[in-house]
């Protein structure tokens, strides 16, 4: 099922504590994929996609075809899914990719002085909730396409969601894009004290274990995979997958639309070695 209220979702898993995979997908082989691993596991699951692959599948400054796939397959997926833009430039992009369906997007105004960064997020903030769809801010910058590394000031981001009004926000706390890496837990336990609220990790794919399961007990919600799905073949994909099954799985049989009763709640997910979670009596397709 696709969310209807992923910023409560978010909240939700904030509140239990663990970690959604977001999976970076360019094409509709990768996207079925993610979400029947997703239903192997019995978890909720992210599938997201960079602006540069939807250009690929585009003519012209549209998204092209590949959100709608997405979004279908999300639709009859009997697990939650969110539907999420990564790393979108500007306003006007990510107002294309909520009219295409997007439940969740993401602002990236790391080329930014603060102050117009946080403009800019606002906006998108204000046009995002009202369709009910969630945002993810950024401060600091992962390497990679990116290009620098640059870690990210605890003392400024309590901004992004006072001013930003984001949902969530991407800190750099160590990972980088498409590199093996040990966060600086120290820090991310810094930012988590001063906002309280949900975080992501980018270059999600280069993390040490230990350090995923520390994030997910210091505010981190999100975690994204690229360079795994995309990487060096069937290695680096199981890797992937391994990592889904640190932040998130299910502690009972798998949630069935063909065998549940209309209405009825959707409690079976749980995130490995944690407290069982659920959704506390909402019904399914509610969130």
């Amino acid at each position: 099922m696709l969310l209807q209220n992923p910023r409560e979702f978010y909240r939700e898993v904030y509140g239990q504590p663990f970690a959604v995979p977001a999976f970076n997908v360019c094409n509709l082989e990768m996207a079925k994929a993610v979400i029947e691993a997703a239903v192997v596991e019995r978890a909720p699951v992210i599938v997201q996609t960079y602006p540069g692959d939807l250009a690929h599948a585009a003519f012209g400054n549209d998204v092209g075809p590949l959100p709608l796939l997405i979004r279908a397959l999300a639709q009859e997926a009997p697990v939650p899914v969110i539907m999420h833009l990564d790393h979108g430039p500007g306003l006007e992009y990510n107002l294309r990719c909520l009219r295409a369906g997007y439940n969740s997007v993401m602002y990236d105004g790391h080329d930014l002085p603060l102050e117009a960064a946080l403009a800019e997020t606002a906006a998108i903030a204000r046009a995002a909730h009202a369709l009910h769809a969630a945002v993810e801010g950024e401060l600091g910058t992962f390497g990679g396409s990116q290009g620098s590394h640059e870690y990210t000031n605890p003392d400024e981001t309590p901004l992004m969601f006072e001013q930003g009004h984001v949902d969530m926000l991407a800190v750099s706390v160590g990972s980088e894009h498409g590199q093996s890496s040990r966060l600086n837990l120290d820090l991310l336990a810094a930012i988590n004290d001063k906002v309280h609220a949900p975080l992501v990790l980018h270059g999600g794919s280069g993390i040490h274990e230990d350090d995923v399961r520390a994030a997910a007990r210091l505010g981190v919600v999100k975690i994204n995979i690229g360079a795994a799905r995309r990487g060096r073949g069937v290695k680096d994909r199981v890797k992937g997958w391994r990592l889904a099954r640190i932040t998130t799985a299910c502690s009972s049989a798998p949630c069935s639309a063909s065998t549940r009763s209309p209405g009825a709640s959707c409690n079976s997910w749980a995130p490995a070695a944690a407290p069982r979670w659920r959704f506390r009596g909402r019904a399914h397709g509610h969130w």
